[in-house]
């Protein structure tokens, strides 16, 4: 019989039950609004156990008081009923919305980005949920997501007596760890659960499926989980990549937080590269403008000096290009001296003095910036074309002794290197030159030049026989040779695989976009490698198709360059599963 108040909630209707709890949409005379009333059921109101978890529930939710944890209004006890009073959430759970099937990449990595840090908030307070499935996952009436009942949380510390080593949790959604009973549960075991409901989410369906509770945890100790891109084939590969350290039975493999899996999962909706981390996690924000940047030097003080003296002339890098007509050198006028000040006007400068000589400093520093930053590269595009009558020294840029660091580049920046080397990239402006520069690095892709030139100077780049991976293996027309089979690994109980093929072709300018039979939707990539095979030096991408073991699987693989060459390329291969 459900109750018609309690405390001073009148109790609308039942919104559910399950073994711990009974929860109740009542509404709040005081305030005017509507809430959820969480009380215990009435065969565990005598076990003192459940009634100390109860509270602790209050506390726990009550210190991380973070905008993504369905917060608490208030905690009492009447006639004996300890009762919780939380936010009323209408929107549903997301358990609910999985009924309706799977969802968009992006609308998953919306609500992931709002329980990561959510989830870390409480890990980091040494709270760990134990208990996240879909079902405890709310939406307000925005469709924002909470996180919902920490009733069986543990705490870093005081929590032997109610925990013990039992075995708690939903077996669907539970960790290795959790399996086991371990009894040093950290947050990575949240992880674990984290990305069982990702899985989810993006398929529709959980990723293990057995007869009896006891089946299923078992399951999470020794069966891997199915292969994503089986399911969903038109997932970008980096999603299983996010999904394999989630879902890794080793608990040291796994992120090192639930907001570095939001980062990555932002990074694959947005077309993005993934974030580069160093160890621990931290995440390197590297773009070609960082780059540049942390190679100038410090910012010149201005001061009102008699004698400026210019900074010394740096040479820009300068990247390596197909051969075409240079345009005319390019000749600056040597530096005017800055005027000596007679002895006679030691008394003073006066005001419009200094003035003058901090302007001459200023535009100094602008020349010095120009120079730094290859900006005279600019200044030749713009008047290489106009005729001078004022003769002028040329400035030959000295190469210094102290060698740049070098940056490792990200996939675009390697494929569009790549690209301009191999002479396939349509024609740039001068002005698309520059910002190219920045964006090639010479450790990757040999794409500067070693020995520092004018920046007005182009040089051809000389074949090589041993080009290295990811670079493309030649330029000219794009033209395929062969598919072969990779490997292939088994996925779920109905003998399903996932093979991974190899493109064979020559030519075109990464990055390459591959369509076709088995691919649900076209994949950018650049090339996974290059071999020599009497004499010619082929690239080849390997990409993955969804089959079943032994099958004899014919397709078509197409490949477009990003010059818009494009071919295709027949195949027939037997699918060998280990």
């Amino acid at each position: 019989m459900i109750p018609t108040q309690i405390g001073r909630y009148e109790i609308k209707e039942e919104l559910g039950r399950g073994g711990m709890a009974m929860v109740y949409r009542a509404s709040d005379p005081e305030f005017g609004r509507e809430v959820a009333v969480k009380v215990l059921p009435p065969e565990m109101l005598h076990d003192p156990s459940f009634r100390a978890r109860f509270k602790r529930e209050a506390k726990i939710i009550a210190s991380l008081e973070h905008p993504a944890i369905v917060p608490v209004y208030d905690f009492g006890e009447d006639n004996g009923q300890p009762y919780l009073v939380m936010r009323y959430m209408t929107g549903g759970s997301l358990a609910q919305r999985l009924q309706q099937g799977p969802m968009a990449l992006p609308e998953v990595s919306r609500i992931v980005s709002a329980l990561a840090a959510a989830l870390d908030e409480a890990h980091n307070k040494g709270i760990i949920h134990r208990d996240l499935k879909p079902a405890n996952i709310l939406f307000d009436q925005h469709r924002l997501p909470y996180i919902a009942d920490f009733g069986i949380a543990k705490m870093a510390e005081g929590t032997a007596s109610f925990t013990g080593s039992a075995v708690v949790g939903t077996p669907a959604y539970m960790s290795p760890e959790q399996v086991r009973g371990g009894r040093d549960i950290d947050g990575r075991s949240d992880l674990y659960s984290f990305g069982l409901i990702v899985f989810e989410m993006l398929t529709g369906q959980q990723p293990f499926k057995a007869d009896t509770p006891v089946a299923m945890a078992m399951k999470h100790i020794g069966e891997p989980p199915p292969r994503l891109r089986v399911v969903r084939p038109d997932l970008p590969p980096a999603c299983q990549d996010v999904l394999d350290r989630l879902l890794a039975k080793d608990r040291a493999e796994r992120p090192a937080n639930a907001v570095e899996v939001a980062q990555d999962l932002e990074a694959i909706a947005g077309g993005r590269p993934l974030p580069l981390r160093l160890g621990g996690g931290a995440t390197v924000v590297e773009t070609a403008i960082d780059r540049t940047l942390a190679h100038m030097p410090a910012p010149v003080t201005r001061q009102a000096v008699p004698h400026p003296t210019p900074p010394p002339v740096i040479p820009p890098p300068v990247m390596r290009e197909p051969a075409r007509t240079p345009p005319p050198p390019v000749q600056y006028a040597a530096p005017v001296s800055a005027p000596t000040v007679a002895p006679a006007q030691r008394r003073g400068l006066g005001i419009i003095g200094w003035i003058a000589i901090a302007l001459g400093v200023l535009a100094i520093s602008i020349v010095g910036g120009i120079f730094l930053t290859g900006g005279f590269a600019k200044l030749a595009a713009l008047f290489s074309g106009a005729a001078t009558s004022v003769p002028a020294t040329p400035i030959v840029p000295v190469a210094t002794d102290t060698p740049s660091p070098a940056a490792t580049p990200d996939a675009l920046a390697t494929d569009q290197a790549a690209a301009a080397l191999t002479g396939q990239a349509p024609a740039t402006t001068e002005a698309a030159t520059q910002e190219l520069q920045l964006t090639a690095t010479a450790s990757a892709t040999a794409s500067a030049s070693p020995t520092p030139r004018p920046a007005a100077t182009a040089t051809a780049v000389p074949p090589t026989t041993a080009p290295p991976t990811n670079t493309p293996a030649s330029s000219g027309p794009l033209a395929t040779r062969r598919v072969q089979f990779v490997s292939a690994q088994r996925v779920g109980d109905n003998n399903q695989a996932l093979a991974t093929l190899s493109l064979e072709f020559t030519g075109g300018a990464g990055p390459y976009t591959l369509s076709g039979d088995g691919i649900a939707s076209p994949i950018t990539k650049g090339v996974s490698g290059t071999f020599i095979d009497n004499g010619v030096t082929y690239n080849y991408i390997h990409f993955e198709v969804a089959s079943s073991c032994g099958a004899q699987m014919p397709g078509t693989v197409n490949i477009r360059d990003s010059g818009g060459q494009s071919a295709s390329q027949t195949y027939f291969v037997t699918v060998n599963c280990p």
